[in-house]
């Protein structure tokens, strides 16, 4: 049998095939390199890898259409686990150039987020984080969690400081917490992570994740009132 796709690759899946401009396509190389890539500016040389196929080619096509690079693309086989396959995407053009436009490196030193949490690229760059280091709770099994992981306390909180101050219908009120040596931007509340959802542009996996969240939310009410009325039934009799 199949393994089941994960609701988390499902909605990486349909941010992989939508449409974005240049400037979301800025926002997302800088979220997804800021997780997942590796890079030496002495060789000059950019890595990044993932094992969705629908996901780097978004990342490919997008370093070619915002810098007029030529990325190397590869793939190998894991041997182990799940035994899948790992595409790797390689720059060895402009790196210094990319990397300080995406706020990442400059001058040997890390960049502090700013530009890309901006209106422009904000989205973007949600989009790339989340396709970087985003995970989210399938609804139907009852748990309601959407996470998004940072590599450095300072990114995480500025894009937590972003994500809060959104209000009246856009509120979305997630936390922080440390995990190992990652830090971890996380939402639960159930009726706020389509808010997030719908905010990347995952318009059916958002509809979907609402269907689900809500025929369980009636199905437990539709239990509780009947052990309610059970137990009322008893202590009558």
């Amino acid at each position: 049998m199949a393994k089941e796709e994960t609701y988390s690759k499902r909605v990486k899946s349909e941010l992989a095939l939508l449409s974005y401009s240049l400037e979301e396509e800025k926002g997302i190389l800088s979220g997804f390199i800021r997780y997942v890539g590796s890079y030496s500016l002495f060789s000059s040389s950019l890595k990044m890898s993932s094992s969705n196929a629908s996901v780097m080619k978004l990342i490919f096509n997008a370093l070619k259409d915002v810098y007029k690079v030529k990325p190397r693309f590869t793939y190998q086989k894991q041997l182990r686990l799940e035994k899948n396959t790992i595409y790797v995407i390689t720059v060895e053009e402009k790196v210094k150039e990319i990397l300080e436009d995406l706020e990442i490196v400059s001058n040997l030193e890390r960049v502090k987020l700013s530009k890309m949490l901006k209106k422009d690229y904000v989205r973007g760059f949600m989009v790339g984080t989340f396709l970087a280091s985003g995970q989210l709770s399938n609804p139907s099994r009852g748990s309601y969690f959407l996470e998004l992981c940072f590599n450095h306390e300072d990114d995480a909180n500025r894009v937590l400081k972003k994500l809060t101050s959104y209000k009246d219908e856009k509120e979305m009120n997630f936390k922080l917490t440390k995990r190992r040596e990652k830090y971890v931007v996380y939402l639960k509340k159930s009726d706020q992570i389509p808010v997030f959802l719908s905010m990347m542009g995952a318009i059916s996996m958002m509809l979907d994740y609402e269907n689900e969240r809500l025929t369980r939310d009636f199905f437990n009410n539709e239990n509780r009132l009947m052990i309610c009325s059970q137990a009322n039934y008893g202590r009558t009799l």
